[in-house]
């Protein structure tokens, strides 16, 4: 047997899923070039020197560094050192991390919804892991180099981490979701702790296990959170500033001031020394589905929202289906538990059946209850110790065993200990296969062995939906709220909760609208019950009403109330369900119209399949609740005389009906077995004498049911029609979204998802609308590169030649979205988000004797720098870090520098002049501008003022 052919079924939609997230986040890398060239350079810096690596330096000489923490950039240094500083050593570790994080997102939804079933949570687990791919903000950042890819990875491991150790109380796993949380801050500083909140509260009240263990377990988690985000602060706060390189985004030279400050609390409140001032004045609690952000992430948003209340409802439903039927607790322990019980000698819990005599005994939860039943010859045995042990069944000859256990999440697969091949349920009169709990066995047996679970507090499934739920609320709370530096690209944060709920709630409502439930011990399909569970449940309810003693499984009539609840559930679930899925399909339809030249013939088909999509799945609910009527029955009677412990339709029960009234000698015994007798015409095609034929003819829709076909089969096709009319009304506008960004490069400091129509363009700073969806475009004359074209329109791909309002594409490299203030002509000194790119002549000039230097030039800015670097292959030193505001270096070090001859040219360009007067940070450059423009002579090379320093 082939290793392929033992993978189960789902282990292919899971390979698939992540083969098509690979292709769509691999797809063309190499158009895009450096990227995000700021970040490149310090990966170009990396593959030179370990220090840099270490520390995350914009050069390989150790000037400064990036301004986050530096752990997203080693994946891409080392990627470098192996395989050289190009596009795809930088990029495809980026695409790797996205495939990684759908596939770790899949098992952490799977886990959680457990308890609905096998294929649930599978279905469910692959929608979150498609909503997730499909993102567009997660399609952009997943094939970019910004830090965001590793920051989302860690956090959905991190999500994965908590959902196993609330699972079971485990420290060890506690501790190691506080770890990926931890290495978050390493890869974007405070961003990574906006999960903490839900993390901590989430196992703090539904972890199952006191008090006082939680706390000590959260201080522990809490400990291994500080050390493994500390670590790398404490080295570098331990190493003199003058064996290190600047911290670049801080005002001190301290990694803490940009943690807390730059990169913390000054994005909140809007008041960032050394940064660009309040540049985000949409803030507001409708920010994510505005028109700069709703094409990249509000696609499935509010869609999420609904579905977690509704997921949370759809598992309290279970619980009640799960427990009420059994609410009476466990019989008292008896002195003697070699007595039959009460139920057992004269209230009807066993039936006395031709051929077959029964005894049974209960005790204390804890111990083991035990009924049997022999019948033509067969001994049937079933016992319970208790919720979470198994029941077994056991023959007295040679035949099959079939052992069930509360973990067998699909009856219909179970296989015996003894036959490898797969068994089925029988009525317990007849020979053959064992079964599970048959009608000789006691009720409060039936119930200890059937349902089994963690309580409602404790569900794997509510505490996967408060997870994600805080995840998502916390964070885009704080997105919509904060008066600083925001980018559109921040909210992929937000892609792996939006995505899971979606999943979670989606398939916890299918379980219900569907006809199926999971209980304790298994999954319960619409009239998929035992025929000795039924018989029991329907003879101690009428036992009530007719005043023959206590109901054993509950209050009386339990069972028709708890299965007419379970039909309301079931329809409210698929009316819940299909208005998801239509206001879904509306949102992509509004969307889309922001777009009104992006594939306008995709909005009516949309909205269309939305509409289509819901009025099948409330038919199909129908048709589901139909079908479990006609074969539940407790509802509809066989049209033949009944056994004798049940009446006809038409007889009116007296007290000498009731078991405890019969002497079971003066039944005759006949000759046949009834499981033998050959059914007549009136009696039900495809069942027994005793109850439902439970070889699984009627569940898989193959009967009839009183010579009616069987709607089961009707009933699935319109179910899956449904299901994937959904899935596509849903997806499809995204889905749109996310291809186009793949096909289009990106690069610049700011990069947008989505054609560029569709928004109204990224905030530069003060606030103003951008030029190209990220920022101002580049003031005119810049020295454009022979061969430059406009952009062609919507963001396609256009004929060879440069698009003049983006920075760095080679030759021939097409339309291409870049996003940065500065846009900047072609060849030209480049600006505060954008990348300089420099001509061919002064790429030659700046490598000619670098060897001598430690510097091959310096210029204000590190994006600027950043181009002359990647251009030239050496360091150039960027003045003032980032935004050109940080005091790095000093007019008297940089003099120092100078006098040293280590610079060797200095480069002009929009920077040049600084920032610092109005974002409150160093004016060091504006200083060391001026003075070498009064010291130095200058030449102009295209369109770049040059200055000879050495």
């Amino acid at each position: 047997m082939s290793l392929l052919s033992r993978l189960p079924s789902r282990s292919f939609a899971l390979l698939g899923l992540l083969a098509a997230t690979g292709l769509l986040y691999a797809w063309g890398l190499g158009a895009s070039d450096w990227a995000n060239s700021f970040y490149s350079a310090a990966v170009q810096a990396g593959s030179h020197s370990w220090k840099a690596l270490f520390f995350g330096s914009s050069d390989a000489a150790n000037f400064i560094t990036v301004d986050k923490t530096p752990l997203s950039l080693w994946p891409m240094d080392l990627a470098a050192r192996v395989f050289g500083v190009n596009a795809w050593s930088i990029l495809v570790p980026q695409a790797l991390m996205g495939v990684a994080t759908v596939g770790v997102l899949y098992a952490t939804v799977r886990r959680s919804l457990v308890a609905f079933g096998p294929r649930t949570a599978t279905g469910g687990a692959l929608l979150a892991g498609a909503c997730l791919a499909t993102t567009p903000v997660a399609a952009l950042m997943f094939r970019f180099n910004n830090p965001d890819a590793m920051l989302v990875l860690l956090l959905t491991l991190g999500a994965y981490a908590l959902v196993r150790a609330q699972e079971r109380a485990s420290t060890r796993w506690l501790m190691l979701a506080a770890a990926f949380v931890g290495l978050g801050f390493l890869a974007k500083m405070l961003q990574a702790f906006l999960v903490v909140p839900a993390f901590a509260l989430v196992y703090l009240v539904m972890a199952p296990t006191a008090l006082r263990r939680h706390l000590w377990q959260l201080a522990l988690a809490a400990v291994t959170l500080v050390l493994s985000a500390g670590w790398w602060v404490a080295i570098v706060a331990a190493v003199p500033a003058s064996s290190r390189p600047y911290i670049g985004g801080s005002q001190h030279n301290s990694v803490l001031e940009l943690a807390l400050g730059y990169n913390g609390f000054g994005r909140l409140s809007g008041d960032e020394t050394g940064g660009l001032g309040n540049t985000n004045q949409d803030a507001g609690w409708t920010r994510m589905f505005g028109a700069e952000l709703g094409g990249q992430i509000a696609w499935l948003l509010p869609a999420a929202l609904v579905l977690l209340v509704a997921g949370v409802w759809a598992t309290y439903a279970r619980h009640r289906a799960d427990v009420a039927p059994w609410s009476e607790p466990p019989p008292a322990p008896g002195p003697d538990v070699s007595q039959p019980s009460s139920a057992l000698r004269g209230e009807g819990a066993s039936s006395i059946v031709p051929g077959s005599a029964a005894v049974a005994s209960s005790v204390a939860l804890g111990s083991t209850a035990a009924a049997s039943s022999t019948a033509a010859g067969r001994t049937t045995t079933a016992s319970a110790a208790g919720p979470g042990t198994a029941t077994t069944a056991s023959s007295t000859d040679p035949g099959p065993t079939t052992t069930a256990s509360p973990t067998d999440l699909d009856p219909a697969t179970a296989t015996s200990p003894t036959d490898p091949g797969p068994t089925t349920a029988t009525p317990p009169t007849s020979p053959g296969p064992t079964h599970r709990a048959g009608p000789t066995a006691e009720p409060d047996v039936v119930a200890r062995a059937t349902y089994s679970g963690p309580s409602l507090r404790t569900d794997p499934g509510l505490a996967g939906l408060a997870l994600w739920g805080g995840w998502l609320l916390v964070t885009d709370a704080v997105f919509s709220l904060m008066q600083g530096i925001f980018h559109g690209y921040y909210t992929v944060a937000l892609a792996p909760a939006v995505a899971a709920l979606v999943g979670m709630g989606a398939a916890a409502l299918w379980a219900h609208a569907a006809g199926g439930r999971r209980t304790g011990a298994g999954r319960v399909d619409a009239g998929q019950v035992d025929a000795g569970q039924v018989g029991e449940l329907d003879r101690a309810d009428r036992r009530v009403h007719d005043g023959g003693g206590q109901s054993p499984v509950g209050t009386p009539g339990s069972r028709p109330r708890a299965a007419s609840a379970g039909r309301r559930d079931g329809t409210a679930a698929a009316i819940v369900l299909a208005v998801v899925v239509v206001l879904t399909a509306w949102w992509s339809y509004r969307l889309l119209g922001r777009t009104s030249s992006f594939e306008p013939w995709l909005r009516v088909p949309i909205l269309a399949a939305g509409l289509v999509a819901a009025c099948a799945l409330l038919t199909g609910r129908w048709l589901t609740s139909q079908d479990a009527t006609d074969r539940d029955p407790a509802v509809q009677r066989p049209t033949r005389q009944e056994p004798t412990d049940r009446w006809p339709a038409d007889h009116e029960p007296t007290d000498q009906d009731h078991p405890a009234d019969r002497d079971p000698a003066d039944h005759e015994p006949t000759d046949q077995d009834p499981a033998d007798q050959e059914p007549t015409g009136q009696e039900h095609a495809g069942r027994t004498p005793t109850g439902p034929d439970l070889t699984g003819q009627d569940l898989r829709g193959q009967g009839t049911v009183d010579g009616r076909p069987s709607r089961r089969r009707l009933t699935g096709r319109v179910l899956a029609v449904g299901a994937g009319l959904a899935v596509a009304a849903s997806l499809a506008g995204p889905a749109a979204y996310a291809i186009d960004t793949a096909a289009t490069p990106h690069r610049g400091a700011i990069p947008s998802a989505g054609p560029s129509a569709g928004f109204g363009g990224m905030r530069g700073p003060g606030g103003l609308p951008g030029g190209m969806r990220g920022g101002f475009g580049g003031p005119p004359g810049g020295g454009a590169r022979q061969g430059g074209m406009p952009q062609p329109p919507n963001g396609r791909f256009g004929p060879p030649g440069q698009n003049p309002g983006t920075g760095g594409a080679a030759p021939g490299a097409g339309g291409m979205r870049g996003g940065g203030v500065g846009g900047g002509a072609m060849g030209g000194p480049g600006a505060l988000l954008d990348a300089s790119t420099p001509s061919a002549e002064l790429t030659t000039l700046l490598k000619q004797n670098a060897g001598a230097y430690t510097w091959a030039a310096a210029t204000v800015g590190s994006n600027t720098a950043a181009g002359y670097q990647l251009a030239t292959g050496k360091p150039v030193m960027a003045i003032g870090g980032f935004n050109g505001t940080d005091p790095a270096p000093s007019l008297a070090r940089f003099q120092q520098y100078v006098h040293a001859g280590r610079i060797h040219y200095f480069l002009a360009g929009s920077m040049a002049r600084g920032r610092g007067g109005d974002s409150g940070g160093s004016d060091d450059a504006q200083q060391i501008t001026a003075w070498i423009a009064q010291t130095f002579p200058a030449r102009t090379i295209g369109a770049t003022t040059v200055y000879d320093l050495g």
